[in-house]
This record gives structure tokens, C-alpha cells and sequence, in this order.
């Protein structure tokens, strides 16, 4: 048994191998390096391979294109130009029925067409694309569509409302009155009146204007549109006391236009109501600050109406936006002879133009 442990212990003993050096990081190492190596070789290959793949594309897109550009002359290319028959514009699918369907052979001919399934799809592929024209405000592309549906059906309804206002904005006057008195025999309804009246004011028709736009009035006693056009036709009509009475109905139901308001305040001043222009030019000289002549017609109005503080404030805010040479013509105004005397004017005067002020009657020596 003793024997057996010294064998056993001589065993362990004459055993030389030492783990810890045979066992090296550096085999580990090693097959790290190796791997990585590998990686690498794999990467750049398929880098190379990758890239070749997308020259190799381009090249074919670049012979496919090529080869279909040559199956095509300058010729047809002309001619799909003159046969463009896609708008510049999408349809809703609800109306994309009708494409596939024009040809030129359904182009609109003088004379009566048949009532026919192609030249019905005809007549509203045109109505289709007038529409869609619209909504990007392609007002001749529009009337271009329009007029092609009415030549293919001259007696359809339900166009001339709109060729009428379109001809209208454009100012063809004598053309949307046609197609607006077209219109009115379809059916009588506010805005045929309203544009037609509105056309015959810029045809100085006035007589037929006002008929128009009664009617219109009639409809709609509180429409501000009917209102605003009985203004400037009474207006033009010189019956002044119809034609303030429209104005404050429009201005009252429609505050913010500046633009009939201005209208609206030089009309009262021409016609020697200061007092109501006043109000009305002391609301506008606060949105439009940098309007000399709303300054000096407002102080006009406080020179007629016995204000001559708020007129002398006024014309001193009014010089200041204008050159002395406009300013001096409209310092000649006869309406400010309630102030002309006055030490303020005088020094307005001096300020603008000293000659103008040292003469007996406050003119310029000719």
C-alpha cells in the first residue's frame, strides 16, 4: 500500500508539463488574426462584387433607354405634341370614364351632332377638364373645354352660368354678356342677375343693369353683392341718395372692405358730405397710413366741417408722405380755405413751399 502512494506521488512528481506555458493566449490569438483576415477578404469582395452589380445595371438602363429612343423620329415625337390629349391635370376616378374615349375623329365639327353614346363621352370629356381647369384657375384652358362642350351640343344647359362669369373676371364684357342672357333663359337665379348687371354697368347698358340687378335685389334683399353693384350703378346714374343707401347696407353687412369703403368716401366728399366722409376717411387713414391723398382729403373734410385742429394734425401727417411739389398742388385745394388764414397753415405753407406762402393770395407767382 506504501508502495502504491510512492508510485502515485513519484507519478505527479516526474510529470514536467507545466499547464499554465503550454496553454498560451497565442494559439487564441492566432485564430483571431486568421478570421479577421478572412472577414476582411470577404467584405472586399463583395464590395467589388456589389459595385459591379450597379455599373452593370446602368449600363443595361442605359441600353434599354437608347434602344427604345431609336424606335422613335422627330416626327413622332411632333406628333404626339400636337396630340396631347393628357391635361395638365389628374380627373377624380368618378370621371375618369371618360378618358380612353377622345379621338380625333371626335373632334367638335360645325354642324348638329347625333345624340350618341362617343359624342356624349365627348361632350363631357370637355365639361370634365373645364372643371378641372378651375381648380388651378386655368381660366382660358377652362373656357377652351367649355366652348368645345357647346359646340359639340350647342343646346345643352347648365354652361353658359359659368362662361358667363369667367368672361365677366376677364373683361369681355360683350361676349359674357351673351352667354349670361343665355343663361337667364335656362332659369333666372341670383348670380345670372347679379353678373349681368354687373356686365351691362361696364357696358354703361345702365338701364338694363338696373332691371338686372332689381331683380337680383329681389331675390336676395340681404345678399351684399346686389347691393354693392346698386351703389355703383346709382353711382354712375348720379341718384345719389339710392346710391348712399346701398353703400352703408354693403358697409354695414361688410366692414373689412377697404377698397368700396375708399370708394365710398371719395364718393361723399365729391358730393360735399364732409361731415359722413370724415368718419368714414378717419377709420381708413388708420388702416392705410402711407396714403397721403386719404390724409389730405381727410383734412379737407375737417376744414369743411369747422375742425381746424384735426385738420392742421392731419395735413402735418400728410406732408410728411409726400414730395413738396404734390404737396403744394394739393394745398392749392380750394376746400381748405376755412383754415388758409390760420398761422398753422401758413407755416404748413412755409414748410412746403415758402414762395407759395408769402403771396397775397397763397399761390405761386406764375
Amino acid at each position: 500500500m506504501q508502495k502504491r502512494k510512492d508510485e502515485l506521488r513519484d507519478i505527479y512528481q516526474n510529470y514536467s508539463k507545466d499547464f499554465e506555458q503550454d496553454f498560451t493566449p497565442q494559439v487564441a490569438r492566432e485564430l483571431i488574426e486568421d478570421h479577421m483576415r478572412d472577414l476582411r477578404r470577404s467584405r472586399i469582395m463583395t464590395t467589388v462584387f456589389g459595385i459591379a452589380v450597379i455599373l452593370l445595371t446602368v449600363a443595361l438602363i442605359f441600353i434599354i433607354i437608347r434602344e427604345m429612343m431609336s424606335e422613335y423620329t422627330l416626327d413622332d415625337f411632333s406628333r404626339t405634341r400636337e396630340r396631347e390629349f393628357v391635361p395638365l391635370y389628374s380627373l377624380p376616378a368618378d370621371d375618369a370614364w371618360v378618358l380612353g374615349t377622345h379621338d380625333a375623329e371626335m373632334e367638335p365639327t360645325p354642324g348638329a351632332k347625333p345624340l350618341s353614346a362617343p359624342w356624349v363621352k365627348a361632350a363631357a370629356y370637355q365639361i370634365i377638364l373645364g372643371q378641372q381647369a378651375l381648380t388651378v384657375n386655368a381660366v382660358d384652358r377652362a373656357l377652351e373645354h367649355l366652348d368645345k362642350a357647346l359646340e359639340i351640343f350647342p343646346s345643352m344647359t347648365g354652361i353658359h352660368p359659368t362662361m358667363g362669369m369667367l368672361y365677366l373676371q376677364k373683361g369681355n364684357y360683350t361676349t359674357a354678356a351673351v352667354h349670361l342672357e343665355k343663361a337667364l333663359k335656362e332659369g333666372e337665379n341670383f348670380d345670372s342677375l347679379n353678373n349681368i348687371g354687373a356686365t351691362y354697368i361696364a357696358l354703361k347698358e345702365y338701364k338694363k343693369a338696373e332691371q338686372y340687378l332689381l331683380r337680383a335685389h329681389e331675390l336676395q334683399p340681404e345678399n351684399l353683392l346686389a347691393h354693392r353693384n346698386l351703389a355703383v350703378l346709382y353711382r354712375a346714374l348720379e341718384q345719389n341718395d339710392k346710391a348712399i343707401q346701398h353703400f352703408e347696407k354693403y358697409i354695414d353687412m361688410q366692414p373689412n372692405d377697404i377698397d368700396t369703403m375708399q370708394t365710398y368716401a371719395f364718393f361723399l366728399a365729391k358730393t360735399g358730405k364732409w361731415r359722413e366722409a370724415s368718419v368714414l376717411l378717419a377709420v381708413l387713414v388708420q388702416e392705410l397710413k402711407d396714403i397721403a391723398p386719404l390724409h389730405f382729403l381727410l383734412a379737407k373734410a375737417y376744414a369743411q366741417t369747422g375742425q381746424k385742429d384735426k385738420a392742421i394734425e392731419t395735413l402735418r401727417a400728410g406732408i410728411l408722405l409726400i414730395d413738396s411739389g404734390p404737396a403744394r398742388e394739393l394745398l392749392r385745394s380750394e376746400e381748405f380755405g376755412p383754415i388758409r388764414d390760420t398761422d398753422e397753415f401758413k407755416r404748413i405753407l412755409e414748410q412746403v413751399a415758402p414762395k407759395l406762402a408769402t403771396t397775397p393770395d397763397h399761390r405761386e407767382k406764375k
